[in-house]
């Protein structure tokens, strides 16, 4: 079954003559169910939209006045229009048409959902929109005519490209399909393809299905019927791997990297032994959604008992409740953060020959992906400034209004 498909577009800073190129976009992503685009219809610059749009079959024209003191009111109609879909329309994918950072808390939302969330639009669109999307596409200056009154910066006109490649061979689609899974929200092992597309693309950022001969997911997981198995209820469809050993490889490297980063900064007794109770507190601080569960265990006893080459344990007489956990010698050594050092240096220079030079912190994020695309669970953190936080010895951080930056010590 292809992923259902809601598509909502901004009138007001997207070309009308952009239309049949976001259509062919968004139709190579699945089955497009819902058609709306939002604006002031009474606006003359927007009467070519307006009757572009309705010669497209099914297309809900939505009318919004945008009065002086309230100029942001389109945003505000298509974003409570999207949240009335979220609630009552079975969809797998919202594709929001856009530049607008003001549709980040409305991505953000559908991302909580667990619904795949794919951006359209310029590249001078802004960066915390690029960011909350699973899957940001430009509409390329060099295809179509931008009709946007917005200047676009030096800074702003990079969109990084992904080199073709002809082809992706089982094992390497397995390996692929194993990190996210791992990555991604399951339920027995199962996850479902909206939530499967997302992690894709933070697994290997960049990832378009097109530069390896598929369409959407779901021509690739038909490629691989040996791999992958599928299962469709209320007209949700999941999948899970067949053979789960690369997934297990891939969580157990994971959740070591979480339980390293979490006994760096749990409250310790005597001894360097720990309160299970507060390294349960301490591992929903380190990843906010962290579940034994997610790791093959009902609760996290049967998780510490399970991984004994990374913990000793403390039990009571009967062996049935675990009272105090410490870390083993052989983990707190310093070898994860001499391979986390070489990492951030080897992501400088992949951006600047100047290891002085302050770089963007999305774009020196970015380098990281390219590197190490699951380098934040890897060694145990939830997001990058977390990260880097816990090297003041490596790096230093500074912000300028908005905007972060980070550079080499």
């Amino acid at each position: 079954m292809f992923p259902q498909i809601a598509l909502f577009i901004d009138a007001d800073n997207i070309s009308y003559k952009d239309l049949p190129y976001i259509l062919k976009q968004t139709r190579r992503q699945g089955n497009v169910i819902l058609h709306a685009v939002y604006g002031d219809w009474d606006q003359p610059h927007l009467q070519k939209w307006k009757d572009v749009a309705s010669q497209e079959e099914n297309f809900k024209l939505r009318h919004q006045t945008n009065r002086q003191n309230s100029k942001n009111s389109t945003d505000m109609r298509l974003m409570m229009d999207a949240m009335e879909v979220l609630y009552r329309i079975p969809i797998d994918i919202f594709c929001i048409v856009t530049n607008d950072a003001d549709y980040v808390p409305l991505c953000d939302k559908l991302y909580e959902s667990q619904k795949e969330v794919i951006g359209i639009g310029y590249s001078h669109a802004s960066e915390a929109l690029i960011r909350s999307c699973g899957h940001f596409i430009f509409i390329k200056n060099g295809d179509t005519v931008i009709e946007s009154p917005a200047q676009i910066s030096p800074e702003q006109s990079h969109v990084p490209q992904l080199e073709p490649i002809k082809s992706l061979s089982p094992d390497e689609i397995e390996d692929l399909l194993a990190k996210a899974i791992a990555y991604a929200p399951t339920q027995n092992n199962w996850v479902t393809l909206s939530a499967l597309g997302t992690a894709i693309r933070q697994v290997r950022s960049g990832f378009e299905y097109s530069n390896y001969g598929y369409d959407n997911l779901t021509r690739l997981l038909e490629d691989v019927p040996s791999l992958i198995e599928i299962k469709v209820i209320d007209n949700t469809t999941s999948a899970r791997l067949k053979d789960m050993t690369k997934l297990y490889v891939y969580r157990s490297q994971e959740l070591e990297g979480i339980l390293l980063q979490a006994f760096k900064i749990v409250p310790k007794e005597t001894g360097q032994w720990v309160n299970p109770s507060r390294l349960g507190i301490t591992l929903r601080e380190v990843k906010e959604d962290f579940k034994p569960s997610h790791f093959g265990f009902s609760n996290l006893t049967q998780m510490l008992q399970s991984i004994s080459q990374f913990v000793d344990l403390k039990t009571n007489s009967d062996d049935k409740v675990v009272t105090l956990v410490k870390l083993k010698t052989q983990k707190t050594t310093s070898t994860p953060n001499t391979r986390l050092e070489k990492l951030l240096i080897q992501a400088f220079e992949d951006i600047t020959n100047n290891k002085k030079q302050w770089v963007k912190l999305s774009s020196f994020g970015t380098a990281l992906i390219q590197i190490e695309p699951n380098y934040k669970t890897k060694y145990g953190y939830s997001n990058l400034s977390k990260l880097l936080q816990s090297l003041p010895n490596i790096v230093e951080l500074k912000k300028e209004g908005s905007v972060n930056f980070v550079r080499l010590k």
